[in-house]
């Protein structure tokens, strides 16, 4: 199945309800991850509702045009001249790579300030801009929605499987077709240029592709060549211990860098969606946690590209376990919700602790790997001092509900 024949109907469905709501919308993720096929398919939705459409690739404008569009109203005159779109009239303007305009933050600001203008627009693009990331500059302006690489669910779809086939079954689950999918995806992961690839060695030339482009292309834009080397060797620090607490002292200490050089680091490794920072979750009692985060990798074929090494090694299948939980769960989040971990000083964990905006309950998540049904016993400690509204414990390939606590196969815990 073609990548631009696979729609993801989820994201489609989740973008159109926020434009239904919002003046602007933009896109994030990682490179090569299907924003722009993400954005045709909505296009196309909304011309099957007879909506007046315009798609503008801004990387394909020479620079002299786009340090003309810096002012609001130079860029008015542009999309009508060029593209007779007026600001009187309703439609939905698309816009791919935002962050090519001059000042993109400023840009899409003033068009949402000014209740004149009656196109919304959908656009997608890097959240660095300059020292600042566009999606800071965007609060109270619209909605963000960051586009992540494929679930396992999805993965499975692209297979023509579907992810209904799993509702309402108990036992074990999964199959030998599912377990050999299962072993692509921990090694390949989830990007769809991957996914598409045909052979383990396309698959691994297109890993390779989309994430050199990142280090050779975004890192010197948005930071400077002498960062390139601190950023890998803090990218592959990250790999080594994924799941592990952020020790930016450790880190400066090792590559005889600066704390502020390691943090630069990092933060263009999370804004590039390379890396996921998750925090920990406390309310009053923060005496009781940790106040370090953990880092993973963002997508378990990184761990392979970093590590060199497109198997599965025993060691370290925990740690792909719960980079592929951390992804998948974190793919299904809504904006506002958040996903954490919780650590007393007693070295007692919970892996994920899913929060929902707006709500005082939490979900609490333990990821195993294999089918021993046993409920963990923090679930009890924790539950007894927080709300908790569902209590999920992943296995191997077993499907069952014990002792109010639901145990799923870690791969369908997204």
């Amino acid at each position: 199945m073609p990548n631009e024949c696979f729609l993801r109907k989820k994201h489609v469905e989740a973008i159109l309800a926020l434009l239904d709501a919002e003046k602007t919308v933009l896109i994030t993720g990682s490179r090569q991850i299907g924003k722009t096929t993400v954005m045709r398919q909505i296009q196309d939705v909304l011309a099957s509702r007879d909506t007046r459409t315009f798609f503008i690739n801004l990387e394909d404008l020479d620079r002299l045009t786009l340090i003309g569009l810096e002012a609001k109203d130079a860029f008015l005159r542009f999309l009508e001249f060029e593209y007779g779109i007026s600001p009187n009239e309703p439609s939905v303007v698309f816009l791919d790579e935002v962050q090519y305009l001059p000042d993109p933050a400023r840009t899409l600001k003033a068009l949402y300030d000014d209740v004149n203008i009656q196109f919304r627009i959908v656009c997608t693009g890097s959240r660095f801009i300059g020292q600042k990331t566009l999606g800071s500059s965007m609060v109270g302006r619209g909605a963000i929605y960051p586009l992540s690489t494929f679930s396992f669910l999805e993965f499975l779809e692209t297979k023509g499987i579907r992810a209904d086939r799993f509702e309402g079954k108990t036992g074990v689950v999964s199959s030998p077709s599912i377990e050999a999918l299962l072993r692509e995806y921990r090694i390949y992961g989830g990007y769809p240029k991957v996914v598409f690839s045909q052979t383990e060695k396309e698959k691994r030339q297109a890993l390779s592709a989309i994430i050199e482009r990142i280090f050779t292309i975004d890192l010197p834009f948005f930071l400077s060549g002498q960062d390139l080397v601190p950023t890998r060797q803090v990218f592959q620090w990250i790999a080594e211990n994924t799941g592990n607490m952020a020790n930016i002292e450790q880190m400066a200490s090792l590559f005889r860098l600066s704390s502020v050089r390691v943090t630069r680091s990092l933060d263009f490794l999370r804004e590039s969606f390379l890396i996921r920072t998750v925090y920990p979750f406390f309310q009053d009692k923060s005496r009781e946690y940790s106040s370090r985060p953990k880092l993973y990798l963002h997508d378990v074929g990184l761990l392979s590209y970093v590590r060199n090494a497109y198997h599965e090694p025993l060691e370290g299948d925990g740690k792909i376990t719960e980079t592929m939980v951390a992804h998948d769960v974190s793919a299904g989040l809504a904006e506002g919700d958040s996903l954490r971990y919780y650590k007393k000083t007693s070295g007692s964990e919970i892996d994920f602790v899913v929060t929902r905006f707006g709500q005082e309950w939490v979900d609490i998540l333990e990821v195993k790997t294999g089918d021993r049904l046993n409920v963990p016993r923090i679930f009890f400690t924790f539950s007894a001092e927080y709300p908790v509204r569902r209590k999920i414990a992943t296995t191997a390939s077993v499907k069952e509900n014990r002792d109010d606590v639901e145990f799923v196969p870690y791969w369908l815990a997204g």
